[in-house]
């Protein structure tokens, strides 16, 4: 179970474990980021009508120290990297990550309640922004915040609806194709239906050869995985679409240049 949870929470958060770091780091650096993203998330439980975008300061410690405490029974070793200097209730963990995450805007502290930021992206140097809010959940984590390569976004960001056929070109000559076999789990969006895109989702038959398709992997009812498809001598090889994409709603774009050409 432990290396299960390892292996997801590296993988949801794009942390990866450095050269010359201790396991007890690394794992608390997943902990330490994975409570920021809880801390967020847990803003939006539905508690009653009245506060569907805010919690107390006490809502958030409460809920918080919940999934920490889980934590540490599975990651005992971590536990003086969050208790060490928790002699006072400032100083608990949460209060301590909490404080942390409204002085940099992760979080937002008005008339005694805490709210999420919306839409902003903050620009900390030529390369590189950070994402506030929940929009940044998939980016990779650096602590409690998130970032975004700012050279990444502007090449997906103004791209003339005119040239989109050489973007495409470009993009699915260069993406990397893996095999994949488990046909059940993915859906196709059909270039060919008349009817909105989120009821044009079809089983991966839709597909012609060669061409290339969006296509989607259910993970839960909030959540789903975008994937380029395509049928290569009757095989279906797949490609994970940029996240940069998604964020930017280019996937859009090309479910309006796919159904204008077919």
């Amino acid at each position: 179970m432990k290396n299960e949870l390892i292996k997801q929470l590296s993988t949801d958060l794009k942390i990866s474990f450095f050269k010359y770091e201790s396991e007890k780091s690394f794992y608390s650096r997943l902990i330490y980021s994975a409570l920021s993203d809880w801390m967020k998330m847990c803003i939006l439980d539905r508690t009653n009508e009245e506060h569907v975008d805010c919690k107390s300061k006490s809502y958030i410690r409460i809920r918080c120290e919940e999934i920490l405490q889980d934590f540490l029974r599975i990651f005992p070793e971590c536990r003086d990297y969050f208790y060490k200097n928790s002699d006072n209730n400032e100083n608990h963990p949460i209060n301590v990550l909490r404080n942390k995450m409204i002085v940099n805007m992760e979080l937002i502290y008005k008339s005694g309640n805490i709210y999420l930021p919306k839409g902003i992206i903050q620009s900390i140097n030529p390369n590189y922004s950070r994402i506030l809010g929940i929009d940044g959940m998939r980016k990779k984590s650096h602590g409690i915040t998130k970032l975004v390569n700012n050279i990444e976004e502007k090449v997906i960001e103004k791209i003339p609806f005119d040239d989109c056929d050489d973007f495409y070109k470009v993009l699915f000559k260069n993406i990397k194709w893996e095999p994949f076999n488990d046909y059940s789990i993915i859906e196709v969006l059909d270039p060919n239906s008349t009817i909105s895109p989120y009821k044009s989702w079809k089983d991966v038959y839709v597909m012609d050869e060669h061409e290339v398709y969006l296509s989607k992997i259910e993970i839960n009812p909030t959540q789903k995985e975008y994937f380029w498809i395509k049928k290569d001598n009757n095989s279906i090889l797949i490609s994970k679409v940029n996240e940069y994409y998604v964020l930017h709603q280019e996937i859009r774009r090309f479910i309006l240049w796919q159904r204008k050409k077919t």
